[in-house]
């Protein structure tokens, strides 16, 4: 009866799932790191580390509700199970996605959607292990038949087939991780070690694995890592085939930790909590590690803080210029013969035919989306959320200027038959052209400033006043002149 009870004891040590404390909730894609860590108030949060980092910062990209059952990346993307409040085993689990944005400006990334978790289709639980794949999230659950593998397409979680001697085992503790270069083939291990079972091409191999525990799995350049219990040490080394090729062995820290892999090497991540994180990187070739780092917050940038002052500062600053120097009464001016002016609509048109091209740059060079576009800096909550909309009107005043100079009209004037002329007739001289333009990006950088344009006889905007400018139009018929107004 002893040796029995002992059995069963050393079963269930074998067969639960690692707690809270034994594992830090981290995973990698080759140029991100995702940790799930608490604050010292328990208060769950989502921190992403960049490779390219130059020191060792990290984002605070959101709060979490609870500590996730699992997370798994991939690209750009994070996604996150949570098991049910009641603990239920049974239960669906509610699956979500996060992804980080590089704004290429300023070199700091976010988080999008900027203000919660995109809802994905839920997953039947418990969640066992989850690992990100090229074709979409795998993740490994366990039903009262036995063991589930599903894998996320375009129409939600589909079924995988596990091998048999798989599919009927009742052992909680599984490791699993998307192999090869292009992230298609699926690896699946045992916590305990021994055997491994890699899916190519739909087709299940059955090998040899690591004989030794298994505490994690990651990836290197799409070469297999894995993170082995070496006595008190643990070892860290990649796995080719049905061989364990050895590439560093170092202390295991005594707080939570994770080994995850980026593009340049293993990093090992540890810390009680978000103010207490620490990172080493270990040579992908030599297995050296570097001297741990203390993870701390990205440091706030100067932009961010100042952004709204200085704009109200500028267009407060564009107003007074107008009101101090009046360049141009209020009252309606004299025409070129056969010319009108040109009514707000029609230049409203042709500012926005002067952005598209900038915005398709914008859109191409930083692999954003049309929304991304529309941050106005007066109406989103950071500096960086509102940087392509700002190269984007800075790069339109950029061509549209030169357009105005050497041609006397922006491609968007050209398509819809407008052109810039002095108050007193003729092309302005260029140094109008330029103050011009310049005022112009602060009306486009402060929508509201356009206003002016339409309480004034001639239409002209803070831009035209300065400049001392029209934008006019060839007459037709129906035209009323200024002095009819």
């Amino acid at each position: 009866m002893p040796a029995l009870l002992l059995f069963s004891l050393l079963l269930l040590t074998l067969t639960a799932p690692a707690t809270a404390a034994d594992r830090l909730l981290a995973v990698a894609s080759d140029e991100h790191a995702w940790v799930v860590v608490a604050d010292k108030a328990g208060i769950m949060h989502v921190l992403h580390h960049p490779r390219a980092a130059a020191a060792p910062h990290v984002n605070d990209l959101r709060t979490l509700p609870r500590r996730p059952e699992a997370i798994a990346a991939w690209g750009q993307e994070l996604w996150i199970v949570f098991g049910p409040a009641d603990r239920r085993t049974d239960a669906m689990r509610e699956v979500y996605r996060l992804e980080v944005r590089l704004n290429p400006v300023s070199g700091r990334y976010y988080g999008a959607p900027a203000d919660r978790l995109a809802f994905a289709p839920p997953l039947p639980g418990p969640v066992l292990a989850m690992c990100g794949a090229h074709d979409g999230p795998v993740a490994l659950t366990r039903a009262a038949e036995g063991l589930r593998l599903w894998q996320l397409g375009p129409d939600g979680w589909r079924s995988i087939d596990l091998p048999p001697a798989v599919a009927a085992r009742r052992e909680n503790n599984w490791r699993i991780v998307a192999a090869g270069a292009a992230g298609r083939r699926i690896r699946l291990l045992r916590s305990q070690g021994g055997r491994q079972w890699e899916r190519q091409s739909g087709v299940w191999l059955d090998r040899p694995g690591p004989e030794r525990p298994v505490r994690g799995l990651g990836r290197v350049e799409g070469r297999v890592l894995a993170t082995l219990q070496a006595g008190p040490a643990i070892e860290i080394a990649y796995l080719a085939g049905d061989q364990v090729l050895p590439l560093a062995t170092m202390p295991e820290p005594a707080s939570a930790w994770a080994v995850v892999g980026l593009a340049d090497g293993p990093r090992l991540i540890f810390g009680p909590d978000t103010e207490s994180l620490a990172i080493q990187r270990v040579d992908p070739v030599v297995g050296t590690p570097t001297p741990a780092a203390d993870l701390r917050p990205t440091p706030i940038d100067a932009m961010t803080v100042m952004r709204l002052p200085v704009l109200m500062a500028i267009a407060l600053f564009a107003v007074a210029m107008v009101a101090v120097l009046r360049p141009a009464g209020r009252a309606p001016l004299p025409l070129p013969a056969e010319t009108a002016l040109a009514p707000p609509v029609l230049r409203l048109a042709a500012v926005l035919i002067d952005m598209a091209p900038a915005a398709l740059l914008v859109l191409f060079v930083t692999g954003g989306r049309p929304p991304d576009l529309l941050g106005l800096p007066l109406m989103t909550r950071t500096f960086d959320e509102s940087v392509p909309y700002i190269a984007t009107a800075g790069l339109t005043i950029v061509h549209a200027g030169a357009g105005e100079l050497f041609a006397g009209r922006t491609l968007g004037k050209l398509v819809l038959g407008l052109r810039v002329i002095h108050v007193g007739g003729g092309r302005p001289p260029s140094s109008l052209i330029v103050l011009r333009n310049a005022m112009k990006l602060v009306v486009v950088l402060v929508p509201p400033l356009a206003v002016v344009a339409l309480t004034n006889p001639n239409w002209q905007g803070l831009d035209d006043l300065v400049g001392r400018t029209l934008v006019v139009r060839k007459s037709c018929p129906t035209d009323v002149t200024p002095g009819d107004r």
